[in-house]
């Protein structure tokens, strides 16, 4: 498609260029030329590091920028480039632009589901020997490997809450096009949640056990032999690395790298990059030993009041 081609009042600049799917600046889709957004100059380098973006929702401000280091871009002027981003995309949507191979889906026939369990849509794989108790509901585009358990309530592969202001200027959820990978031997409790990727996959590596009620949001990669407890909250694009733990009521901010062996302790909260065999705790979440420094600190000041 090429952007002449939108059904879109934004006035196009430089070059009328070929698009196959729209996404974001710091994912690839197997190399296919896509359309992108950008509304200030922070993520300008990764647009121009990624060849395989040819087009740019953006602002004239920014365009002139974009323009002076890759010229062959083609762009879109918006005042608000995500808002209408998302606009396109799910315009494109509705209208059958991205075509998915629908694969029938495959359970195995050592897999053991409870009857009550809702397969909702094509493209749902299930391997040897995994156990799914009752309620639990799978959406379309969801693999689980061999010798998984997972629980009753829970759910895998719903759409992410990603919003936009539609042409109602009502809020609107943004369609989910991604998918739920789930490796081998993962434990899954009750009434948790793991959402789809946005445009590309949400990932469970083997041996990841995820307790009742944690919400593991879009696009967020859980490496091996990780262990989160109940009420953990994962937002999007975060990186959980091997061999980590989060405590009960822990939430974790988006786009975020917690390496290996890391410790999340109980109800903190993390909104920067955890290093491996660190330990953070409080709200907002530092490193542990200093957590309790200023707690001794504090107390010894409170009692002398």
């Amino acid at each position: 498609m090429k952007l002449s081609e939108l059904n879109t009042n934004l006035k196009i600049i430089n070059n009328d260029v070929d698009f196959e799917s729209l996404g974001l600046a710091l994912e690839h889709y197997n190399d296919k030329p896509f359309l992108s957004f950008l509304y200030n100059e922070y993520f300008m380098k990764k647009i121009l590091s990624n060849d395989a973006i040819t087009a740019v929702v953006t602002t004239e401000q920014v365009a002139e920028l974009l323009l002076k280091e890759k010229p062959s871009l083609g762009i879109l002027i918006s005042n608000d480039p995500k808002n209408d981003f998302y606009h396109i995309h799910n315009t494109l949507y509705e209208s059958g632009f991205y075509k998915q191979n629908t694969i029938k889906s495959h359970i195995s026939p050592t897999a053991i589901l409870h009857p009550s369990v809702n397969l909702m849509g094509e493209n749902i794989t299930i391997g040897e020997n995994t156990i799914i108790e009752p309620n639990v509901v799978i959406h379309d585009n969801v693999s689980i490997g061999n010798n998984c358990t997972i629980k009753s309530g829970a759910v895998i592969g719903g759409s992410s809450c990603i919003t936009y202001v539609n042409e109602d200027n009502r809020n609107a959820i943004v369609k989910s096009l991604g998918c739920v990978v789930i490796k081998n031997n993962v434990y899954i409790n009750s009434n948790s949640v793991i959402d789809k990727g946005r445009f590309n996959t949400t990932l469970i590596e083997s041996h990841v056990i995820i307790d009742s009620l944690v919400y593991i949001a879009h696009d967020v990669i859980i490496k091996e032999n990780t262990i989160l407890l109940g009420g953990t909250v994962v937002s999007g694009y975060t990186v959980i690395e091997q061999d980590s733990y989060t405590g009960p009521n822990s939430t974790i901010s988006d786009a975020l790298l917690i390496q290996k062996n890391a410790k999340i302790s109980l109800g903190a909260v993390v909104i920067n990059n955890v290093k491996s065999n660190q330990t953070m705790s409080g709200n907002f979440a530092m490193d542990h030993t200093t957590c309790l420094k200023i707690q001794h600190y504090t107390k010894k000041k409170i009692s002398k009041l």
